[in-house]
């Protein structure tokens, strides 16, 4: 996974997700509250932290809980 925390390009990609999503549907509120989480961590000055916090997790993972995350679409 690439860790690189650019945030207006994972914006604009949220966006572009966000625009195939119908109005209010759980997946728009999501995408919505990553949008915003991404705002808070760039906000605060926390990429650093929230990039070092995502790669000791995936070292962290056991190997069920990495194949719930690519059940999911998530691979570490």
């Amino acid at each position: 996974m690439d860790n690189n925390f650019e945030t207006e390009k994972l914006l604009l990609i949220l966006q572009k997700v966000a625009s195939d999503c119908e109005p209010s549907s759980e997946k728009q509120v999501s995408i919505e509250l990553a949008a915003k989480a991404i705002l808070f961590i760039h906000a605060t000055g926390q990429q650093v932290a929230f990039q070092t916090y995502i790669t000791e997790m995936e070292e962290d993972l056991t190997d069920e809980e990495k194949r719930f995350l690519a059940t999911i679409g998530l691979n570490c």
